[in-house]
């Protein structure tokens, strides 16, 4: 008696039906590759979305600082040119101070309209005061 081996044993239904199966085993593997490629796709698509998204939220808020950076410069420059005019115009007071030094109310109260009106010309001047003890 001979014992023939399972795995041996040569059986052509079943051989017919591996290699049929073969094929179907094959795509939907490449299915099931397909899926999970484009849930790849789909993620990294959303991902690139949502920063585009953030750039250009960067992209504005650098627009606005840019813009709030050039009215300040704007305004540094209007300052500087204030100061420049307010000395000169002291330099201009201080020539035509009296020969005994004393300064007239009218004077300075001129003086310091001008720098006012320098710094700002929409804004109303507001009275300046002098004591007696300031009078000099």
């Amino acid at each position: 008696m001979q014992l023939i081996n399972f795995d041996q044993q040569h059986n052509p239904a079943s051989e017919l039906a591996n290699e049929q199966r073969q094929p179907t085993l094959a795509l939907e593997e490449a299915q099931d590759e397909i899926i999970l490629l484009r849930e790849q796709i789909s993620s990294l698509q959303q991902y690139l979305s949502e920063q585009l998204q953030q750039q250009q939220v960067i992209e504005q808020e650098l627009d606005e600082t840019k813009q709030e950076l050039k009215l300040m410069n704007a305004e540094i420059q209007l300052m500087v040119e204030a100061e420049w005019l307010f000395f000169e115009e002291i330099k201009e007071f201080m020539r035509m101070l009296p020969s005994n030094g004393k300064i007239s109310r009218e004077a300075l109260l001129r003086l310091f309209s001008k720098f006012y009106s320098e710094i700002d010309a929409s804004k109303e001047l507001e009275p300046v005061r002098f004591t007696l003890s300031d009078k000099r």
